[in-house]
């Protein structure tokens, strides 16, 4: 599929994108779930306080058959320092060479395994751009905790935030302006951000259509590296919209 033919939402503006992320720690195992409209992750890891031990993860709804390579990859990390410090985690073990989504719960059930709470819930709410812009929010535990008013690309308000990029030069802002359970819901919400974006096209029809490698993502994750993006094929079906049905997200359905 040529890229002036990508498919558009016909129904972009009436909706919205909805990402749900439980954390449920038992000891020194933590395990991760994770689901949005595009993807479906469990993730467990073991510890002994100070390193991880073990590392197990499921991918239960992917866009491409490479990115059932990608909870293997995950073995590698084991033995690396517990840390809650996420852009340390990214230039110790690079992010792109994993599936980016499985690499990031990895860090949040790592950060998870040093609180004295059991159970933390996300839910993220991102509702389509509307007239330029869209009110987005991160409850955690059932509260907002935190929300920005953007286009997609940067925020357009708190207005002393007015202009900070979504995109490049967002973790080196969002360590300055946040700490604790807000810079890490920065980080979540950020992510969630960048993946709604997704919404503005049909991509079910978008995978039907394509018969070559999107060589725009390029290097983007472990399916779109230089050797592996070749037997990444598009795996159909697997789009889900959870705009009016927010309880049925960890489901996996």
């Amino acid at each position: 599929m040529q890229d002036d033919l990508i498919p558009l939402n016909a129904l972009y503006g009436q909706g919205c994108y909805r990402r749900r992320i439980l954390l449920q720690r038992n000891g020194r195992t933590v395990v991760a779930e994770l689901e949005d409209d595009y993807h479906g992750f469990r993730l467990a890891l073991e510890h002994d306080e100070q390193c991880l031990t073990h590392i197990t993860a499921q991918s239960l709804r992917i866009p491409t058959t490479a990115c059932l390579e990608a909870p293997a990859l995950l073995h590698a990390l084991v033995g690396h320092p517990l840390t809650p410090d996420r852009m340390q985690f990214r230039k110790d073990t690079a992010p792109r060479l994993h599936c980016t989504h499985l690499h990031d719960l990895l860090w949040l059930a790592m950060a998870h395994a040093g609180r004295c709470e059991d159970t933390r819930l996300y839910d993220i709410e991102v509702p389509d751009v509307r007239e330029g812009m869209t009110r987005v929010n991160v409850q955690l535990n059932g509260r907002e905790i935190l929300a920005w008013e953007t286009d997609l690309d940067a925020l357009l308000g708190p207005a002393q935030q007015v202009g900070k990029p979504l995109r490049n030069g967002f973790s080196h802002w969002a360590a300055q302006d946040y700490c604790g359970d807000r810079l890490e819901a920065a980080y979540v919400l950020q992510i969630a951000v960048m993946v709604a974006r997704a919404r503005q096209l049909d991509v079910e029809a978008m995978r039907a259509g394509r018969n070559q490698p999107v060589k725009a993502l390029l290097g983007a994750c472990h399916a779109f590296q230089a050797n592996v993006i070749d037997r990444a094929l598009p795996v159909l079906g697997t789009v889900r919209d959870f705009s009016e049905r927010p309880q049925d997200l960890l489901l996996f359905e």
